[in-house]
């Protein structure tokens, strides 16, 4: 590989992120960027490029769908009624993007709440404060196919597409 992108690979990536080459009968609005999940749980590149968006990406990447042991009850009380929940603590998630302090994530938390890119909800886990549950969209079967709804996808309705 010579390092140069050509139409080629845009064509594979775009059939490999949604199963068929670019044409114009894709409306931009369901075009997307990914991010593959070695890099989002590379803890080399979290730190590197540590943002807002990645800390979404990476909750992402915690989201409760089937149970297991020490699930706190996510696979119950959330996906089983439909919804994409996650949890981990700020300051887990702070040594997971090589910051000491959790003031930065704390602050990223705060302000996707405030553009509505979750919801939160509490769960016990036996101490003094609960743990925070972050709730980033729902799901559920459209017939024989399977769907997740993100929280987030809501934005395109903040910045309108093609205006400056």
């Amino acid at each position: 590989m010579d390092g140069k992108i050509d139409a080629n690979d845009i064509i594979r990536t775009q059939k490999l992120n949604t199963g068929q080459p670019i044409t114009d009968d894709i409306p931009k609005d369901r075009q997307f960027v990914r991010t593959y999940f070695d890099l989002i749980d590379s803890d080399e590149f979290r730190r590197k490029y540590k943002s807002k968006w990645l800390l979404y990406e990476y909750m992402k990447r915690f989201i409760v769908r089937k149970p297991f042991e020490g699930d706190l009850g996510l696979y119950e009380n959330h996906w089983k009624k439909g919804f994409l929940a996650m949890t981990r603590s700020i300051r887990w998630l702070a040594k997971k993007f090589g910051m000491k302090k959790t003031n930065t994530i704390a602050g990223w938390l705060n302000e996707l709440e405030a553009d509505h890119a979750f919801e939160k909800d509490e769960v016990d886990v036996g101490k003094p404060e609960p743990q925070t549950v972050y709730i980033l969209g729902t799901h559920e079967m459209d017939g024989d196919e399977y769907r997740e709804y993100y929280y987030i996808d809501d934005f395109a309705e903040l910045f309108p597409f093609g205006k400056k």
